[in-house]
């Protein structure tokens, strides 16, 4: 069973949980909640740690040597491409093929019929990592990278199939730049 159905089976149980209580709850419903911006940084602190750990562990499951940035995004080139290219830099127009899946499910997005897709580097309405993770990349590089929940698609998810919270996996190769 993959940890993303086992997260969904276990988010569906404690919301039956709490639906059988609610009566006893219902009181304190009609109160007004009071809270206070540090009890937010201290939830989101707890979600990072929380989702941090879970990306360690799934690292060392899959034995992979990865690099970890500022941002908190991980990556590893697994292929290297051509010698002596430079990076891509922002302003560029890169032409990827990718994977999508969340963090140890299966993967729920990929290039279309395995032909490259464009973005411009830092321009495009796409996931904040992956502009960061495509500035380590040379043309012809290929790699693991995984975004956490706040350079993937946040709090909310995509509304279709990545979760919200989710950290993603990409599997990634620059074809080109332009």
């Amino acid at each position: 069973m993959s940890m993303c159905k086992m997260y969904r089976i276990c988010f569906c149980c404690l919301i039956f949980a709490i639906a059988c209580e609610t009566s006893e709850f219902e009181s304190e419903l009609n109160e007004p909640i009071e809270w206070a911006p540090i009890e937010s940084s201290d939830m989101n602190r707890a979600w990072m740690e929380d989702e941090q750990f879970l990306i360690d562990e799934f690292i060392k499951i899959q034995e992979w040597e990865m690099t970890e940035s500022e941002s908190g995004l991980r990556y590893m080139i697994y292929e290297e491409g051509a010698e002596g290219g430079s990076n891509a830099s922002p302003g560029q127009l890169a032409w990827v093929q990718f994977e999508v899946a969340p963090l140890g499910d299966t993967v729920v997005y990929r290039s279309k019929d395995g032909k490259a897709e464009s973005f411009r580097i830092e321009r495009d309405y796409i996931e904040n990592g992956i502009h960061e993770a495509i500035s380590y990349m040379k043309v012809g590089d290929r790699a693991k990278v995984i975004l956490p929940h706040h350079l993937a698609h946040g709090l909310l998810g995509d509304s279709q199939k990545i979760p919200p919270l989710s950290a993603v996996v990409y599997d990634l190769k620059l074809i080109a730049l332009e």
